[in-house]
């Protein structure tokens, strides 16, 4: 395996089995191969979520696929931090104490960002759903989902959101 990849390619399984069995034997990346490490010029994904174990969790997922991630308990934390030419998507709860997701999602898009939003809530039903979709949402799952299914959406996500992105900076 080369010591870099295409970033438009999606991690084989066995890249991200290597780089998660690395990171459950040292809990670190450090004895990773360097392709399989998040770099500074490695896509960011911000994670908000009120649940410590899932934003744990999650960041170890998205990490061991390539990932930088960015989490936050709550949508005012991210608001804080969030630095909109860095990530590639925003995979975000629902239900969050004090600004919830949906009205995340409005103030974003109240500020003329095009951050691909991922939803994920273990509460949210079919009238949440589709008001996520309307507002601009990629995708809306519900709790409990798949490694797989979440990393493919944030593939699509990402792919989606540089598309945008080059096609904002070309020259008319």
């Amino acid at each position: 395996m080369s010591a870099t990849r295409d970033r438009r390619r999606p991690r084989t399984d066995r890249e991200v089995f290597m780089a998660a069995s690395v990171m459950s034997e040292t809990g670190s990346f450090a004895g990773a191969p360097a392709a399989l490490r998040p770099t500074d010029q490695s896509p960011l994904v911000y994670v908000v979520d009120d649940d410590e174990a899932l934003r744990d969790s999650l960041q170890w997922l998205l990490e061991s696929a390539g990932y930088r991630v960015a989490t936050n308990p709550t949508a005012e934390s991210f608001l804080l931090e969030y630095e909109p030419r860095a990530a590639v998507c925003l995979v975000l709860d629902v239900r969050l104490p004090g600004m919830s997701g949906l009205d995340l999602q409005q103030e974003l898009k109240r500020r003329g960002e095009s951050l691909p939003i991922i939803f994920i809530s273990g509460h949210g039903g079919v009238p949440t759903a589709v008001e996520a979709i309307k507002n601009g949402a990629c995708h809306f799952l519900e709790k409990p989902f798949g490694d797989a299914q979440l990393l493919s959406l944030i593939e699509q996500a990402a792919v989606r959101h540089n598309g945008v992105n080059a096609a904002l900076q070309e020259p008319p």
